[in-house]
């Protein structure tokens, strides 16, 4: 039988200091994380990898890398429809979770360079990116209209 997600929340977690993912009780069968580079998408991915202890032992697993901020622990939870599982509690079923990404592994993929690039709230012309997705989207309709924005 499988396993449904009904929620995802992250508290400390690499680039939230809050987020809450609602599933709408599994209304659609297929989530879509859609946003620009940097924003975190991946990071999503690492929090189910993280509670579903599928985790690579490289530096994504390293606890001081997954922390947002040094001192306060972090704490993704996944709620589903047979229980909640964080990193703290029983291990989740062997198969917990399946991702699967559309980034396919290409043999012709090479990097031409590596620059480190600063942090993306400094960067005014990604966080207003960001802040065109997000209002582009549904959720930031209702968010206005549940706070009573026209």
């Amino acid at each position: 039988m499988k396993m449904k997600v009904k929620k995802l929340e992250l508290q400390n977690f690499k680039r939230f200091d809050k987020l809450t993912i609602d599933f709408c009780n599994n209304l659609y069968k297929l989530i879509v994380l859609v946003g620009p580079n940097g924003c975190g998408k991946s990071s999503v991915f690492d929090a189910f990898e993280q509670v579903g202890g599928r985790a690579k032992i490289n530096c994504n697993s390293d606890d001081s890398y997954l922390r947002r901020k040094q001192g306060i622990d972090w704490h993704p939870e996944i709620y589903t429809d047979r229980g909640t599982f964080t990193k703290h509690n029983t291990p989740p079923p062997k198969k917990f979770c399946y991702l699967r990404s559309a980034y396919r592994v290409d043999a012709d993929f090479a990097i031409q360079n590596i620059q480190q690039k600063e942090e993306i709230l400094n960067d005014s012309i990604r966080s207003k990116r960001m802040i065109d997705v997000t209002q582009e989207t549904a959720i930031y309709g209702k968010l206005k209209s549940d706070i009573g924005i026209k």
